[in-house]
C-alpha cells in the first residue's frame, strides 16, 4: 500500500462541499478524528516550499496565512470548535515540517555519503525532494551544514576548556 499522491486534491468550489473536520473526545482531543487531515497540512505545508527556512517558525508569515486560506478552502467544523481547530492546525504545521524536513535531511544527507563518502554535507544539496526547488533546498542545506559546524565548534571549545581547567588543577 502507497502513500497516496504528493499533491493536495483541489478545493471544492462549493463551501457545502467541504469536509467536515470534528477533533477527538477527551481525553484524546488534541488530535482530528480523520488522520488524511494531517497529511493534507503536512502537504499544503511544503507545496511550493517558499523560502529555505529550516523551521515552521521561521517560514513567512504569508505562506503561513497562505496554508491556513488553503486549509479553510478544503474543510469546515463547527463555530465551536474553531479555536482548537485553529490551535491544533498551527501544531501540526510545525510538528509536521519539522518531521519532514529532518527526515528529508537525513535522507539527502544518506544519499550523498553513498555517492560521496566522507563529503555528505558538502553534496546533500544535490538530493533535493520533491516539494522543493533546488536552488531553496541548497540554501537550506548551506544552514543545516553551518549549524552542524557551529555544534562541531562548540564541542569542541568545551572540551579544550575542559583540557585545560584538568591542567591548571
Amino acid at each position: 500500500m502507497g502513500r497516496g499522491p504528493n499533491e493536495v486534491p483541489k478545493a471544492p468550489t462549493n463551501q457545502e462541499d467541504r469536509t467536515l473536520i470534528q477533533i477527538r473526545p477527551p481525553p484524546d482531543d488534541n488530535d482530528f478524528t480523520d488522520p488524511k487531515i494531517t497529511k493534507c497540512i503536512s502537504q499544503l505545508c511544503l507545496q511550493n516550499w517558499p523560502t529555505p527556512a529550516i523551521t515552521w517558525a521561521s517560514t513567512p508569515v504569508a505562506h503561513k496565512d497562505a496554508v491556513w486560506a488553503k486549509f479553510k478552502r478544503r474543510f469546515k467544523w463547527a463555530d465551536e470548535q474553531g479555536p482548537m481547530i485553529s490551535s491544533l492546525f498551527w501544531q501540526k504545521c510545525a510538528a509536521r515540517t519539522k518531521d519532514i524536513l529532518s527526515k528529508d535531511g537525513e535522507k539527502a544527507k544518506h544519499n550523498a555519503g553513498i555517492d560521496h563518502p566522507g563529503h555528505a554535507m558538502e553534496h546533500m544539496h544535490e538530493y533535493s525532494p520533491w516539494w522543493c526547488s533546488a536552488d531553496i533546498w541548497a540554501e537550506m542545506c548551506v544552514q543545516w551544514r553551518d549549524e552542524m559546524l557551529d555544534i562541531i565548534a562548540d564541542d569542541c571549545l568545551s572540551v579544550f576548556k575542559q583540557q585545560v581547567l584538568i591542567r591548571v588543577y
